[in-house]
């Protein structure tokens, strides 16, 4: 049978190596895609201003998230039998197209859900090829590292993509604010498109001669825990990327960027200390640390009063996906064989994203069953669920051995 892991034997670069111009390349297009992608966070307020409200952005967000899940069931086999470069291309261009559609949206339907739809789709495929490739170019028990130091360049793009926005909203005539938004988000997925163009260049891959379904490969390999807490990490997702502006506005808080500043500060401090703990702590270790981060993050929210007091959780947030993604992709992954990675790491990421289709919409209810302002009940909601899992995660893996962590 051909092997699939070409892109891996035909190499740029040498699979024992990790910071390598191959490496600083990915984490440069890594970066600009994240800040693309954080400057969107604002889309429940181009909801409202589109005469919306939380409820609507929140089934808006999971309509998208539901597209690229359906779209998923294909992503992986496709990275699998054509390669990456020519899946990862296309993703560029449904990214490129989505936000285009976020420009001219005049109305919610259909324009809005159309273009949520197609980003959503590019989004998705996109973070999957970034990590696909990244693991291709280092070994096995390398993998961990590479996946958590790449995301190093997300987090700096929370940082960049943020403070764009709230300038962009200071600054900016209140009739256009959108439309400049949108304009330099644009702007930056053209810089992705081309940077991931030049990337995988001269890629070459040999086409698997099997193909199993999806639908066998998910019940064979997909280990159950892990896909629960992935689910988890979503609905921290909604709550940062969806909601938070509008809680932000309903308590007063000013400007949002100070908290995924800090957020992606945290992270990426994190990230740096923390890259090597899956060869000395453990990867279920570093999961279990990280759901106890996001319950205290939910937690604090309740207690959010001033601006400052939101920089809290944000630290919290920080942390806990700075250890739970790595640990969790890498685990996901390196429960399939190695033939079937591409469609391993799509699945993966997919977990997630089913967290956030389910949650997204659940948490605008809630907000809207209490008058729009029920922020305080959809945090203790969330809390008390990631605390019951912390406890279950944490009995249930006590003493399962972790093929990346050193005997010593």
């Amino acid at each position: 049978m051909a092997s699939i892991a070409s892109e891996q034997s035909n190499s740029k670069v040498s699979s024992t190596s990790i910071y390598t111009n191959v490496f600083w390349g990915t984490f440069f297009a890594h970066m600009v895609i994240a800040s693309a992608n954080s400057m969107t966070f604002r889309f429940a307020d181009l909801v409202i201003h589109l005469k919306g409200n939380e409820q609507t952005a929140g089934l808006i967000v999971s309509v998208g998230t539901m597209s690229a899940l359906i779209c998923r069931t294909i992503l992986g086999q496709a990275l699998d039998h054509f390669g990456l470069r020519r899946v990862w291309l296309i993703t560029g261009v449904l990214f490129v197209a989505g936000s285009v559609g976020f420009l001219i949206a005049s109305q919610i339907y259909p324009t809005l859900y159309a273009a949520r739809i197609l980003y959503s789709i590019g989004l998705a495929w996109a973070i999957t090829g970034t990590n696909l490739y990244v693991q291709n170019q280092v070994s096995h028990q390398h993998r961990t590292e590479a996946l958590a130091s790449m995301g190093s360049a997300g987090f700096l793009g929370l940082i960049i993509g943020p403070i764009i926005g709230d300038t962009i909203f200071h600054y900016s005539p209140s009739e256009s604010k959108f439309e400049i938004l949108f304009s330099v988000e644009i702007a930056l997925t053209l810089v992705y498109l081309i940077t991931i163009y030049r990337l995988s260049y001269g890629e070459v891959h040999l086409r698997t001669q099997e193909r199993r379904p999806v639908l066998q490969l998910l019940i064979r390999y997909q280990p159950l825990w892990i896909t629960l807490v992935a689910l988890l990490m979503g609905m921290t997702f909604a709550f940062s990327n969806v909601f938070l502006t509008r809680f932000v506005d309903y308590q007063n808080l000013g400007e949002q960027s100070p908290f995924y500043t800090v957020y992606a500060i945290s992270a990426f401090s994190c990230r740096m200390v923390s890259r090597k703990w899956s060869r000395t702590l453990g990867r279920y270790v570093m999961i279990t640390t990280g759901l106890i981060s996001h319950a205290l993050a939910m937690l604090s929210f309740l207690f959010v009063t001033s601006p400052w007091m939101l920089l809290i959780p944000a630290a919290l947030i920080g942390y806990g996906f700075a250890v739970l993604f790595p640990s969790v992709v890498s685990l996901i992954t390196a429960s399939y064989p190695d033939a079937n990675r591409g469609t391993a790491t799509n699945i993966a990421l997919g977990s997630i994203e089913v967290g956030t289709f389910l949650s997204a919409p659940i948490i605008g209810h809630i907000i809207m069953m209490f008058d729009g302002v029920g922020y305080d009940q959809a945090f203790l909601s969330a809390a008390v669920l990631l605390i019951m899992m912390t406890f279950v995660f944490a009995v249930v893996t006590f003493g399962t051995p972790d093929n990346d962590r050193e005997q010593v």
